[in-house]
């Protein structure tokens, strides 16, 4: 995993476009419909030792504890157009920043199937942005 993660991320394996919508799922005027295109993801600044991963066990199953530290800095740069009944003031370069104090904690409950598949009932998720922040010119 040490070695694995940090080239996962600078692998390219992230997409270079995406959708997505927000809003009310039976109003379909009211939903913001956003386009991210050429988008680029700087080196990671990830360190794997800094993931604790703790199996436990909880009444009668196992519990995956994981503890996520590890990503130290991240940024990733688009453009975004958006699609809505407001005007195009949302249009325009989109910067996310992850901080190196960006953390995220959960627990997971898993077993395996009948095809030996890991099957994973995440739980109480916390995570903590910190000074991360998302820039919109």
């Amino acid at each position: 995993m040490i070695k694995f993660l940090p080239e996962f991320l600078d692998s390219g394996f992230f997409p270079k476009e995406a959708k997505y919508a927000i809003g009310f799922p039976w109003i379909d005027e009211l939903k913001y419909h956003f386009d991210w295109t050429e988008i680029t993801y700087s080196k990671s600044d990830l360190k794997p030792e800094d993931i604790e991963l703790l199996i436990v066990k909880k009444d009668d199953d196992m519990l995956l504890k994981v503890t996520f530290d590890a990503l130290k800095s991240w940024k990733v740069k688009a453009k975004q157009t958006v699609d809505t009944w407001i005007p195009e003031w949302m249009d325009g370069e989109v910067e996310l920043h992850i901080s190196p104090a960006f953390t995220c904690h959960f627990n997971t409950e898993f077993d395996l199937d009948k095809h030996g598949y890991l099957n994973l009932d995440i739980e109480n998720v916390y995570i903590d942005f910190a000074d991360s922040f998302v820039k919109h010119e």
